[in-house]
């Protein structure tokens, strides 16, 4: 050895170095060569047995260590430039692939001086023949500038391997080529009048990246702006270094649109980068309902019910609304049924189900509001139409053709608001007031009045019905029954007149139908004495509503007392009146008085 020491040993080891061994035995002695480098053993190194008062035996030992055979995939690792790390970036990762190529089982350390920019990790450190380990290796350098270290493996305790590993931080410049366009006015467009921007952004950093549009593509849809990297749809590119790429953004509204202002954030490997700002705006018609279905529940047949529901223009535009109220009968109503609305302003639509016929289910499914220069709103309208119930209490009348009688019911208001009721009274012998005012919380009388224009026969009534439409959709339905009895003299004329002379006598008859009536005169007087005389026509007419006098003529030859009913009878109905004359005829006078 060099400076002259003494030799050290060579790696041998022999187990036992002393044995006895009986006679017609053997004994194994095992001979281990450790080398702790490749260099040979010493020339001449022999093994000498020795046996006591025996003979002696040599043996020439050779031998040379071998360094395991581990492979690597490189022992200069360079990253080459990398961006500097910042939070929500991804830094830049590689990978070094170590390979046991030798015969028996390997194993390494791993030993990285500890620097910021540098992190390394193996799955596994013990190789058996033909496996492999890969290290993963991780740059993220935080500032500017080369950065470089040694990466070592200590393999089996013994050699220690080296790997360079190195990379450069630079700065991130993915930019818009034009500062101008930091701001992207598209104005105010119309709907269907598309407009396009380009704008070009450059990659002016020293290492390719990856540009993604996804998240400000979809923010941008939403207000009807179309964005793609490099046209075709795409909204992901790579741009390597000094390069750029178009960025359009096309406008094309389908209906009006408020003011907007979006930025537009890009994903630069990773980090969201916001680059410019995208404002426009579509002017147009905005006429909408506040509620497209209106479901107004059950609704008792002859009763009706009002719902408001609202028609608003949110447009810039002033816009004319109108309703085809053919769409909606028999069983709705709308009003109004058009206006004009300026921008902002709304109108309640008052919208009434009044069914025509029992039904339950009533559906008018999407009736259009026609508005200028959009498509039309569309209003549902539901509803169920069911028959009312008569209430047990039936109102019942007795009175003399052609002369009134009256009844009263009460109506009570549940209810917040006021309700204004418009009765409806079936058959003409029976009236009323066409509106009933009920205020909230409290009852109001209802006057009907019976006034019929035909008797009734034995045995009959004139039926009908009172019905009270609530404005809760509910109703009220009151049976009347009544009876009308022969009528009353018109007039009963009692006079006295004198024998011999002719006295005429004037009778009104009225007409109480709306149409003109012929009546026959007939004059009932069975105990009136043969010699006097009634005269007068055998019919009159009447105009409608209208009233004439008739002339009876009356002559009486001997004093005495005539009754005489005359019936005025419209031949058609068997209607009539009369009136009831009782005259008395005296003694006649003289006729003159002569003087002698």
């Amino acid at each position: 050895p060099p400076g002259g020491g003494r030799p050290r040993p060579p790696p041998l080891t022999i187990v036992p170095e002393q044995a006895t061994v009986k006679r017609n035995e053997r004994c194994t002695f095992e001979l281990s060569y450790r080398p702790s480098s490749d260099a040979p053993l010493p020339e001449g190194l022999e093994l000498s047995c020795k046996i006591i008062n025996g003979r002696s035996y040599r043996l020439k030992v050779l031998g040379r260590g071998r360094r395991p055979q581990l492979a690597f995939s490189t022992r200069d690792l360079d990253f080459g430039p990398c961006f500097v790390v910042k939070d929500g970036m991804a830094p830049q990762t590689a990978s070094l692939l170590l390979t046991n190529n030798d015969e028996h089982e390997v194993n390494f350390e791993l030993q990285l001086d500890p620097v910021p920019w540098l992190s390394a990790s193996a799955p596994r450190a013990v190789l058996a023949p033909g496996e492999q380990s890969e290290v993963s290796l991780t740059f993220s350098p935080a500032a500017v500038g080369k950065h470089e270290t040694r990466l070592r493996f200590l393999v089996n305790g013994l050699w220690v391997v080296a790997v360079r590993v190195g990379g450069e931080g630079c700065e991130m410049r993915f930019e818009l080529a034009e500062p101008s366009d930091q701001r992207v006015h598209f104005g105010a467009v119309r709907p269907k009048q598309p407009a396009t921007r380009s704008i070009t952004l450059v990659n002016r950093s020293r290492r390719e990246v990856e540009v993604s549009a996804l998240e400000a593509a979809e923010a941008l849809r939403a207000k009807s702006v179309a964005l793609t990297l490099g046209g075709e749809g795409a909204t992901q590119a790579t741009v390597r270094p000094r390069g750029s790429v178009q960025l359009l953004l096309r406008f094309a509204p389908e209906a009006r649109i408020p003011r907007f202002s979006q930025p537009v954030v890009l994903q630069v490997c990773s980090l969201a980068r916001p680059l410019l700002l995208v404002d426009g705006s579509c002017i147009a018609m905005d006429v909408k309902l506040e509620a497209d279905q209106v479901a107004f529940g059950q609704v008792m047949l002859g009763s009706k019910v009002t719902r408001r529901v609202m028609l608003q223009n949110n447009g810039d535009l002033p816009s004319a609304f109108k309703l085809d109220p053919s769409d909606l009968a028999p069983d709705f109503s709308v009003s109004p049924v058009k206006g004009f609305l300026q921008p902002n302003e709304d109108v309640n639509l008052a919208v009434t189900f009044h069914p025509a016929a029992l039904n339950r289910d009533i559906r008018y499914e999407r009736v259009p509001i026609t508005v200028d220069g959009q498509e039309p709103p569309r209003l549902t309208l539901t509803g169920m139409c069911v028959d009312a119930e008569a209430q047990p209490q039936e109102l019942r009348f007795e009175t003399r053709v052609r002369e009134p009688a009256a009844q009263s019911v009460e109506i009570s208001n549940p209810s917040q608001t006021l309700w204004r009721i418009s009765p409806v009274l079936v058959d003409e012998a029976w009236s009323g007031a066409e509106v009933l005012e009920i205020p909230s919380g409290e009852s109001a009388a209802y006057h009907i009045t019976y006034s019929p224009l035909a008797m009734t026969r034995d045995g009959e009534e004139h039926e009908g019905s009172a019905f009270f439409p609530l404005p809760d959709g509910s109703a009220i339905l009151y049976r009347l029954w009544g009876t009308a009895e022969a009528p009353a003299p018109s007039s009963e004329v009692v006079q006295t007149v004198a024998c011999k002379e002719a006295h005429t006598f004037s009778l009104a008859v009225g007409n109480w139908l709306k149409e003109p009536q012929r009546f026959r005169v007939e004059l009932r007087a069975p105990e009136a004495d043969p010699s006097t005389q009634l005269k007068g026509l055998d019919s009159l007419d009447v105009p409608a509503g209208g009233a004439r006098d008739y002339s009876l003529g009356f002559y009486a030859y001997k004093p005495g007392v005539t009754e005489v009913e005359v019936h005025f009878v419209n031949e058609r109905n068997g209607e009539y009146v009369f009136h009831r004359l009782r005259l008395e005829a005296e003694p006649a006078g003289g006729q003159s008085t002569i003087e002698m």
